[in-house]
């Protein structure tokens, strides 16, 4: 890839995602490339070095922002909750009623001035796992 043109690597980087993104099976703010463990340039997962203190040599960023959820959530949620639970679906596709109902019970419209900030709050929750006031979805069980 390094031989090739810039203008070429844009080309074939949009070809991509609009076939990735372009289908069934990505929702609002899910991620079709990411980083893998390859053995040379990311050699282990995070907790592994962690555990075995092969982390001290390494620089890290640390950050915190608020609304983390937000740039990874479609404006067009807004229409109705039915569409974020559709969004929602793609990212449980094993999720039953149960889990939305106790999603819906965890994050409630009613604290949110928008069906955009429930899913935005959730989604940063769960996604990006920070820790904030919200409850984290990890204490949800994914079963019908």
């Amino acid at each position: 890839m390094r031989g090739l043109s810039s203008e070429h690597l844009q080309q074939v980087n949009q070809q991509s995602y609009s076939t990735a993104y372009g289908q069934p099976g990505y929702a609002s703010g899910d991620f079709y490339y990411g980083p893998v463990v390859d053995g040379r340039f990311i050699r282990e997962l995070p907790d592994q070095a962690y555990k075995y203190g092969r982390f001290y040599n390494d620089p890290l960023l640390v950050d915190r922002d608020a609304y983390e959820g937000y740039i990874f959530t479609q404006p067009n949620l807004t229409a109705s909750q039915a569409i974020e639970t559709a969004d929602a679906q793609i990212l449980f596709p094993f999720a039953g009623q149960s889990f939305f109902s106790r999603l819906y019970q965890l994050y409630p419209a009613s604290e949110f001035n928008s069906t955009v900030w429930q899913r935005a709050t959730w989604f940063g929750d769960f996604i990006i796992n920070c820790k904030s006031p919200t409850p984290s979805l990890h204490i949800f069980e994914i079963r019908g």
